[in-house]
């Protein structure tokens, strides 16, 4: 039923007429989306019991990685700028990966003193 709501609102976004159904059915596939991944942490828990905390933990580190990492390998296509492909390289984008992760880490040695 999630996986129905996601797909199908999310194959009608395109074919939205006006803005107003457009945000209903990113909304609608949101809700799916959701309930699929409160489904998910459910279903880790009884399968895995007591052992499920560092399931759960790597599910919850994988989304985090690929919200980090997802936008920073879109943005060359969505910037509006021409780009040769020789520009958008993987060493580009490891750059900024890592430059994320010393901002972090110097935030965290920051607070910590």
């Amino acid at each position: 039923m999630m996986t129905t709501f996601m797909g199908v609102f999310t194959v009608l976004q395109p074919l939205c007429p006006n803005i107003g159904l457009f945000y209903f059915s990113l909304y609608m596939a949101s809700v799916g989306s959701g309930a699929w991944d409160s489904a998910d942490a459910i279903w880790l828990v009884e399968i895995w019991k007591d052992k499920s905390p560092p399931y759960l933990n790597l599910a919850q580190c994988a989304y985090g990685v690929g919200s980090i990492i997802a936008p920073l390998i879109a943005e060359p296509y969505l910037i509006g700028e021409l780009k040769s492909i020789k520009e958008i390289s993987i060493k580009r984008i490891f750059q900024k990966i890592k430059n994320i992760f010393l901002i972090f880490k110097n935030s965290i040695l920051n607070y910590n003193n």
